[in-house]
């Protein structure tokens, strides 16, 4: 399925540039098209997602659990139910290689509640993270990875009010996914992959609410970015950097997926190129006043767009830029 989807995406892209970097000798009016050079950028609206800074959102003196683990295999679960529960979990080990991280680690945290806290702290490689949080105001934060870690997977499931996700993972092969129901929700995911040339990360974020706010940010090659937002005033942010870590084969190392469905709605996705292939990106908004920002940039060749607007006074905006030297960075 991967490679099919490489091989479609690289043929739309090969059509697409073609026709871009030869448009005004097909441009059907080439001397009123050549009367104006070409603008230095397009006039994108700016588009940004407004996070709400989650500290210590605990603030009773009721449950209390704290698990330190050292070495492999280890295996802690939580299980907290009432208000102002905090949960904290720490799973570190020698990995075998420079005695960095742990392997095989996983932790487990249920909460139900009001106002309940959770941080999962995983170093190391196959690690396994899952966070389920039920109520108002309960918070996750998951950070996994160190040295040379490897295909760690985090999961947060949140239903509730005002419910925040916070989740980074660094190296190569991590699976990052956040589920969130309710009011006014926000999801942070950072992935950094690409350490020794390895496929990157997967990251997904689907929100089904009010005013839900998603910021999805990979660093590294064959990163695969998915939202999915349903309701009213959303708004997704995503940004992916990849390096030179594609072996040199020119595939496609940035792929974007984002749908929305509501009114109100917004979308705004960078995607930068440094030097091995195509960037793709495919947007979906059904429903009325949305918005979409795309900027595509790609040091050699590469690029690729679709948008799919439904509604009334929807706007998008594409820049797409190939060729050496064209990051803007």
């Amino acid at each position: 399925m991967k490679k099919l989807i490489l091989s479609m995406a690289m043929l739309c892209a090969t059509s697409m540039l073609f026709a871009q970097n030869h448009y005004y000798q097909h441009n059907p009016m080439p001397d009123v098209v050549n009367q104006n050079a070409a603008p230095d950028s397009a006039p994108c609206d700016d588009c940004s997602v407004d996070q709400v800074t989650r500290l210590v959102s605990w603030n009773g003196a009721y449950n209390v659990s704290d698990i330190h683990q050292t070495g492999n295999m280890n295996d802690a679960n939580v299980w907290q139910l009432g208000t102002g529960n905090y949960s904290q979990v720490e799973q570190d080990g020698a990995n075998g290689f420079m005695g960095l991280g742990g392997s095989n680690n996983n932790a487990d945290i249920y909460q139900s509640g009001t106002s309940n806290t959770s941080y999962v702290r995983q170093l190391g490689d196959y690690n396994d993270g899952w966070v389920i949080q039920m109520g108002a105001g309960n918070y996750a934060d998951q950070i996994v990875g160190t040295g040379w870690a490897e295909n760690n997977d985090a999961y947060v499931y949140q239903s509730g009010r005002r419910n925040a996700s916070h989740q980074e993972q660094y190296y190569d092969n991590n699976d990052a996914r956040v589920s969130q129901t309710g009011r006014v929700n926000n999801a942070i995911q950072a992935q950094n992959s690409g350490a020794d040339g390895a496929e990157g990360s997967f990251a997904s974020i689907d929100q089904n609410g009010f005013r839900n706010n998603a910021n999805q940010t990979q660093t590294g090659s064959y990163n695969v970015a998915i939202t999915e937002q349903d309701g009213r005033g959303n708004t997704s942010s995503e940004t992916q950097n990849a390096g030179s870590y594609a072996l040199g084969l020119g595939y496609i190392t940035n792929t974007s997926y984002v749908s929305q469905n509501g009114v109100g709605n917004s979308n705004c996705l960078t995607q930068t190129e440094g030097g091995t292939g195509w960037n793709y990106n495919w947007v979906s908004q059904s429903g009325n006043y949305n918005k979409v920002t795309v900027n595509q940039f790609a040091d050699t060749t590469g690029n690729y767009s679709f948008v799919d607007q439904m509604g009334n006074n929807n706007n998008a905006c594409v820049q797409q830029v190939n060729g050496f030297n064209a990051n803007p960075n």
